[in-house]
């Protein structure tokens, strides 16, 4: 209780009283217990956002000329030879190897911005690749092994 309140003093750079000490533990207990509005907010957005980000597939058509066709990206050709051009080497870009990474960038930036998270935007880009890119290995490795399974006993419970 002490150490709360010479760091709360601390940070205030005033003096804080009785008063003033039972406001700040009920605001901690609301906060440990989960009961603070604020938290509860951050907690549903960031939520929000990784359920959008697991979610997410790349748009099935060239969405930019109105037709459904899929758009192929060429086959990057390779020289034995380093081609630098603005920063990117072997031409990665230009054959757009990492079309869907970029696509997948920009939706998920405009998300967390949506949410109120532009400050933070950059590094929920790039957790929510890593969970993302996470549980597609996941089901693609194990998901006949385990997902199958799961069914089978979702089904044989429901008619149990």
């Amino acid at each position: 209780s002490d150490a709360v309140k010479a760091f709360a003093e601390a940070l205030s750079g005033k003096i804080i009283d009785s008063k003033g000490m039972d406001a700040l533990r009920s605001c901690v207990a609301a906060v440990v217990s989960g009961n603070d509005p604020v938290l509860k907010l951050l907690d549903n957005r960031t939520k929000q956002f990784f359920r959008f980000a697991c979610r997410w597939e790349e748009p099935a058509g060239d969405q930019r000329h109105g037709t459904q066709e899929p758009s192929y990206s060429p086959v990057p050709m390779r020289t034995g030879r380093s081609i630098v051009k603005h920063g990117e080497t072997s031409g990665e870009s230009r054959s757009g190897k990492h079309s869907s990474a970029r696509a997948f960038s920009v939706a998920s930036g405009k998300e967390a911005s949506r949410l109120g998270f532009a400050l933070f935007a950059e590094e929920l880009v790039e957790a929510s690749d890593a969970a993302r890119s996470i549980i597609n290995l996941c089901c693609k490795q194990y998901g006949g092994n385990i997902l199958d399974q799961l069914l089978v006993n979702a089904i044989q419970d429901g008619d149990g």
